[in-house]
């Protein structure tokens, strides 16, 4: 991937991971006015970036208004917006490499004498963007996001009408979990697949041991549950033929029956609180790989500590966020 001239980008902090850079005010641009991080809003053009090049001179130029570019208040090196024109010293960018496969960028003023990059204060809505020597942390990574890329795929889709995370992915939560409102807010599938195992949960029933299909303990926390699997809907974001999806809590069992197909966007379920959770939500985990058992038609539970497991929001989703 790279970096191309007069396309509309966001860029997402801490290595994609985080907040959309947005100028504060959204709908207003003018000169010194502040850059911060804000949840991502698809239909604000304060969140939308172009890069331009000016007689070879590289500028991250708002969407809202091509005359104003990302520049440095040399008095304090805080990031605002200044007139492209005429400000060649405050608001000519350079782009490093961090992880070219996924567009993720540091971000560092061309100005002779000068060694800053763009750095977050923190990975929170409001957080204040400046310029700052090299950290070596995520603080100073950025992800370009294209605009286009962020629509729905015809292969794949969200499983859940809420873009809204109580939690992220992580090595010990190797899944996302999307709010929503119990028995009212559906989950789709995530794409076209075959059931390959679903659970049933009673609150009363509590297995005594493990057997070679299933873990006791992971049931119980499950609830609901049901996985499907599918053929890999988009190889060019994560390499491997199959991709198997798990969705948990679910207020209700799924209908259908192992063996079953199902339509990307079929609904096969509502969020809900069952099994051992918090709150209502949707536990999502994304697999994707060439394990034989996730080949659409397999059926049988997979343990997910042997699953090549994923982070949605960093591949095929996202416009989840926290």
């Amino acid at each position: 991937m790279a970096i191309y001239l007069n396309k509309n980008y966001w860029l997402k902090s801490h290595a994609g991971t985080g907040k959309n850079l947005n100028i504060y005010g959204n709908e207003q641009v003018s000169a010194s006015r502040n850059v911060c991080l804000w949840t991502q809003d698809r239909s604000a053009y304060a969140q939308q970036w172009v890069v331009n090049s000016f007689s070879g001179i590289y500028k991250i130029i708002t969407a809202l208004n091509d005359s104003y570019a990302l520049g440095r208040d040399t008095t304090d090196n805080n990031c605002e917006m200044m007139l492209e024109s005429n400000n060649d010293s405050k608001t000519s960018v350079a782009f490093v490499s961090v992880d070219a496969d996924k567009n993720v960028y540091k971000i560092k003023l061309n100005i002779s004498g000068t060694t800053l990059y763009l750095t977050a204060a923190s990975n929170t809505d409001n957080a204040n963007v400046y310029w700052a020597a090299n950290t070596g942390t995520n603080a100073q990574h950025w992800k370009f996001v294209e605009v286009t890329e962020i629509e729905t795929s015809d292969e794949y889709g969200y499983p859940t009408d809420s873009r809204t995370m109580s939690r992220g992915y992580s090595s010990s939560h190797p899944a996302i979990d999307v709010t929503g409102t119990t028995g009212v807010t559906p989950i789709y599938a995530f794409a076209d697949g075959i059931i390959s195992w679903k659970q049933t949960y009673n609150e009363n029933w509590h297995p005594d041991d493990d057997d070679e299909t299933h873990n006791g303990s992971m049931q119980i926390s499950m609830g609901n549950a049901v996985a499907i699997n599918h053929y890999n809907p988009d190889p060019s974001l994560v390499s491997g033929e199959y991709a198997r999806t798990i969705y948990m809590h679910m207020s209700a069992p799924c209908s259908l029956s192992e063996g079953s197909t199902v339509n990307k966007g079929d609904i096969i379920g509502y969020i809900g609180n069952t099994g051992r959770s918090t709150g209502p939500h949707l536990h999502f985990c994304l697999s994707v790989g060439d394990l034989a058992l996730m080949e659409p038609g397999e059926t049988g539970w997979i343990q997910i500590s042997n699953l090549p497991n994923k982070d949605a929001v960093e591949t095929y989703l996202p416009d989840y966020h926290l």
